[in-house]
């Protein structure tokens, strides 16, 4: 069955495209779910309009976050936590806190990043991050201070 998607569905496709599924996948999953919807030629045509403008606002975005980024790059992001004497952290930072000091940088679209951290920072010191936005990758450099803690 011809579907267009309406949203990225993993393993399927992204949002947008036409693709071609087993019908039992389409009726029972994919249009009952509101993922799809059937692939009629105004369907289509409607589509392709939709995704050329998706396209365009997608790449402003991605030029925009570029740009805002590349700003910020020649400092180091600074997150305080408190820790330890030993330099540990009472609690880790994560995606969540590093979006925030984004945030607070000026970077206005930091929730459109992807970022590639296995697992919460718990140590004081200097890290380099690496985000994707679109097809881009840039790092980040943060610098994780203590505070004292009681």
């Amino acid at each position: 069955m011809k579907i267009i998607l309406l949203q990225d569905v993993p393993k399927v496709g992204h949002k947008h495209d036409v693709k071609n599924v087993p019908n039992g996948y389409a009726r029972n999953f994919l249009l009952k779910r509101n993922l799809a919807i059937l692939a009629t030629n105004k369907a289509v045509q409607e589509i392709e309009k939709s995704r050329a403008l998706h396209e365009a606002k997608r790449k402003e975005e991605t030029d925009t976050l570029e740009k805002e980024i590349d700003g910020i790059q020649n400092t180091p992001l600074v997150i305080k936590k408190p820790s330890n004497k030993q330099g540990a952290l009472f609690s880790g930072v994560g995606k969540k806190e590093i979006i925030e000091a984004l945030r607070s940088r000026g970077v206005t679209s930091a929730d459109a990043l992807t970022m590639e951290l296995e697992s919460p920072i718990k140590k004081t010191g200097d890290y380099t991050v690496s985000v994707s936005f679109g097809e881009k990758n840039k790092a980040i450099a943060l610098s994780i201070q203590g505070e004292a803690g009681e």
